[in-house]
């Protein structure tokens, strides 16, 4: 025979017969994090900006590697660094997993959200590292905003329109 459970509420359910607590939890089912340790940091990578080319870059070790190499063996918890071109936020990450302080700045806005995640799985709570949608220009250049051309691979992202081929 079967005991009957006695529900306390929409969230516990308590078996009379032992008297023990059960938690009764709703089920949240979302996207797998598409991932992966890349010199002992986390790069999220699961956006249309991360071509075919760069996902095979990152999986065989070779992307970026020089410039996270001279980051891991150069810098200091102290440093205040700032970066201009994040990327898809790899040196980024590296930098917020290894200082307390940085600003990013990034042209293409496709790369934003992707920079952000990077360093958020990276950084300690108490750091601070703050990623802008800017463009870094000469002083001289008489304007007050720029735009940013984009294609479907960042690499080809440019101030100046011009004819190029998108990676497929």
């Amino acid at each position: 025979a079967r005991v009957p459970l006695r529900y306390d509420c929409a969230l516990c359910i308590q078996h009379e017969k032992y008297q023990t607590p059960f938690q009764v939890l709703p089920v949240i089912f979302t996207k797998p994090v598409s991932y992966t340790s890349y010199n002992g940091i986390k790069l999220f990578f699961d956006s249309p900006v991360v071509t075919p080319w760069i996902r095979d870059a990152i999986y065989k070790g070779f992307y970026e590697c020089d410039e996270c190499r001279l980051l891991q063996d150069h810098l200091e918890p102290d440093d205040i660094v700032l970066e201009i071109g994040a990327g898809i936020g790899l040196t980024s990450a590296i930098v917020a997993s290894r200082t307390q302080v940085s600003t990013h700045i990034e042209a293409n806005p496709n790369l934003i959200d992707l920079i952000r995640t990077n360093i958020s799985l990276n950084s300690s709570p108490s750091g601070q590292h703050v990623v802008k949608e800017a463009a870094v220009t000469a002083l001289d250049l008489d304007v007050d905003q720029v735009s940013m051309h984009t294609s479907n691979d960042f690499w080809n992202a440019a101030l100046v329109e011009r004819d190029i081929h998108d990676e497929a």
